[in-house]
């Protein structure tokens, strides 16, 4: 769902993931990029997104952690950062837009979930940022026994 928000001289315009089900639930919130595509009569489904907005206080109090602890900028061999869950890539975006040579795996148990945020979200895998199809739990059983090893871990709910 797109919505445009109004004001004097400016609108903000989002995109939510939700559940079809459960119709007042919101997974995730990205807010589109204006410029070009954004101002053009483009369908809102080709605009980029802008992961640097960050939507929600509970996200902002996260990714301020990780700024905080300083784990991901310090010059470690091992600078991966762990999600567990891709919604519409906010949270993954934003750290792929901040902190571009930092290692991104997420593990997301819903193929239509990667696939909406592909379609609607502008998430792409690349040499930095991976999705993997499989539950999070076993993924990190498996970790555990393979000995790998996550500078930051978040988990979505």
């Amino acid at each position: 769902m797109v919505h445009r928000f109004g004001f004097l001289f400016r609108a903000v315009i989002i995109r939510e993931l939700g559940l079809v089900d459960i119709p007042n639930l919101v997974l995730s919130i990205v807010k589109l990029k204006w410029g070009k595509r954004g101002s053009s009569n483009a369908p809102t489904k080709d605009w980029k997104m802008d992961y640097m907005y960050v939507p929600s206080r509970y996200l902002k109090e996260s990714l301020s952690l990780i700024f905080a602890t300083n784990i991901l900028q310090t010059n470690t061999a091992d600078r991966t950062f762990l999600s567990i869950g891709l919604g519409a890539g906010a949270v993954n975006g934003f750290i792929h837009e901040k902190l571009k040579d930092v290692n991104i795996k997420i593990v997301e148990i819903d193929p239509a979930i990667l696939n909406v945020a592909k379609k609607y979200f502008s998430y792409a895998d690349d040499d930095t940022q991976q999705c993997i199809i499989k539950d999070g739990k076993i993924f990190l059983q498996e970790s555990v026994q393979n000995g790998l090893c996550f500078a930051f871990f978040f988990l979505l709910y």
